[in-house]
Order: structure tokens, then C-alpha cells, then sequence
């Protein structure tokens, strides 16, 4: 992400409010699986090492989206101590599969969100993205969903 912001420097001064999209470059993608375990070995470390960690994925996530450079957390517990609600609120695209509690809706969407309560099939969720569907009121989100078949002939 250095690299690129080094690289794209000149071009953001001759070419302000502009993003990586303007600059022809592709967007280059962090996914972090199961941060909640990630985060949990963070403990081990030093308090200095710790902050070091969170500042470098803090400057992903608020520096990273004009430099075509996303941080994507994946977890099975989603709140403030698994993902800094500073991290949070900085992540464009939120996604939510499957059914959760209202505290996981607000602490991820936003305080006044309401979800309707049914139950989600596989692969079903609810998401947000600026331009399409806002904090405040998600849109329901499928995605792929495989589901492999035990061999019937052992």
C-alpha cells in the first residue's frame, strides 16, 4: 500500500478528488479469515506490538480505499473487542450472513438499523455499500452457497 501511495502521489496532486479507479489501477484486496482468532493471539504480544498492528490495519482501512487497497475481516463473533469500532466504521462494504442478534446488526450497520426477523437460508444475509444500500437500511445479500454430499457408496 506504501508502494502504491509513493507511485500514485504525483497523480492524486494533478488530479485531486480522484482514486485508484482514475489512476487505471486494479484494487488489491487483505482478507483477514476469522480476525476474532487473529486479534485473540494479539494478546501474546507486546502492548507497543499490539498498537503497531492496529495502526497498520487502521491505515489500510482509512487510507487504502483511494489507493485501491481493501481490508476485508471476516469473523464468527462480530463486536468491539473482536474489530475496533474505529476499524468498523471506516470499512466500506459490510456483510452480515446469515441470522444474528440485533446487537451484531447495530454494532455492525448502524444503532437505529431494524432487520426483519426471519430466518435466513444458507448463503443469505444482509449488506451495505455506499451507493447501493446504506447503514441505516441494508439490502438483503445472496451469495454462492455449496453444500457437498456425503460419498453414498462407502
Amino acid at each position: 500500500m506504501q508502494e502504491r501511495q509513493e507511485e500514485l502521489s504525483d497523480f492524486f496532486r494533478e488530479n485531486p478528488n480522484s482514486d485508484y479507479k482514475d489512476a487505471k489501477k486494479q484494487a488489491k484486496i487483505l482478507i483477514i479469515d476469522e480476525f476474532g482468532s487473529l486479534r485473540s493471539s494479539f494478546k501474546n504480544l507486546a502492548k507497543k506490538d499490539r498498537d503497531n498492528l492496529d495502526s497498520i490495519l487502521s491505515d489500510i482501512a482509512f487510507v487504502g480505499r483511494q489507493l485501491g487497497c481493501f481490508l476485508w475481516l471476516a469473523t464468527q463473533q462480530f463486536n468491539h473487542l473482536v474489530i475496533p469500532t474505529q476499524l468498523t466504521e471506516q470499512m466500506s462494504t459490510k456483510i452480515v450472513l446469515g441470522s444474528s442478534d440485533d446487537q451484531t446488526y447495530r454494532n455492525l450497520f448502524s444503532q437505529s438499523v431494524v432487520i426483519p426477523n426471519i430466518k435466513l437460508k444458507p448463503g443469505y444475509g444482509y449488506f451495505s455499500y455506499p451507493g447501493i444500500a446504506n447503514i441505516q437500511n441494508p439490502l438483503l445479500f445472496v451469495s454462492p452457497y455449496c453444500k457437498f454430499l456425503k460419498d453414498s457408496q462407502a
